[in-house]
């Protein structure tokens, strides 16, 4: 999840979700997303502006990143269930 020629750096489920989410939960209450740099969401992140290549919908392995990424990542940033 970085540049070849950049930083390394792991991204939790939690993070990419609030990287690439319209909207996301802020003290109990759905806010604009207010992210634009890696920095933003976690200090110990590289402060570069956010970038992701993510499978389409057309592709088998975005049912999974849905399920293992985004859907978790939603769960644990405490997006309430259905949204």
């Amino acid at each position: 999840a970085s540049a070849a020629a950049g930083p390394d750096f792991a991204l939790t489920p939690v993070q990419v979700y609030k990287a690439i989410a319209a909207k996301v939960p802020v003290d109990g209450v759905l806010v604009d997303n207010p992210y634009t740099k890696w920095s933003e969401i976690d200090a110990s992140l590289p402060d570069q502006a956010i970038s992701l290549a993510i499978p389409g919908t057309n592709h088998g392995t975005r049912e999974v990143f849905q399920l293992e990424v985004i859907d978790a990542g939603a769960e644990e940033a405490g997006l309430p269930e259905g949204l």
